[in-house]
């Protein structure tokens, strides 16, 4: 049984809300959070291996969800809870990235973390590989939509988005395509 006195690290809960992604706070839960065993090849802005964070029973906890922790973001996968012994088990993806600048074509710059892939493969319309580069960047530190012609700098450099791939929204990462 994970006594009260083990989560030592007070998290916040938040959901992103509506067409325009509005953060949300759902609450603020003390958690024991357990890091991956092994770790693989960084590929996108999801960390490779899921840790392990342990709360008391909370509706709030819920597949889709974030957590935040300091500067560490997580996306809550799946869950499991155990009425006997009155705990939440999450299993949770990090996401991690460099800070980057988003610049909205009609706003005002703030910093987001992102992960360039510089050859990502899709499919062209003829049915061809296309290799484009491509940044991910954390839906819920978005302030809003992202459209072509808004810009993102990392690494010294300023990419300008093109626009989204087929399925580059999964609620938790956003890809966009980009070129300098």
């Amino acid at each position: 049984m994970q006594a009260a006195g083990q989560m030592r690290y007070r998290v916040d809960i938040y959901s992103i809300e509506g067409a325009t992604p509005v953060k949300t706070l759902k609450g603020s839960l003390w958690a024991d959070i357990k890091n991956p065993r092994t770790l693989g090849e960084q590929t996108s802005l999801r960390a490779p291996g899921q840790s392990e964070i342990v709360f008391r029973i909370n509706a709030e906890i819920l597949p889709g969800r974030f957590i935040v922790y300091g500067a560490r973001l997580w996306i809550i996968d799946c869950m499991l809870s155990d009425s006997v012994a009155r705990i939440t088990r999450a299993a949770a993806t990090e996401l991690t990235g460099e800070t980057a600048t988003y610049t909205p074509s009609d706003g005002l710059a703030y910093s987001v973390r992102a992960y360039l892939s510089q050859s990502a493969a899709y499919e062209g319309g003829d049915g061809a590989t296309v290799y484009r580069s491509r940044i991910d960047v954390a839906k819920l530190e978005l302030t809003s939509a992202p459209k072509a012609g808004d810009q993102i700098t990392m690494r010294g450099q300023t990419f300008n988005v093109v626009g989204m791939p087929d399925g580059g929204d999964d609620g938790a990462v956003v890809q966009l395509l980009v070129r300098k």
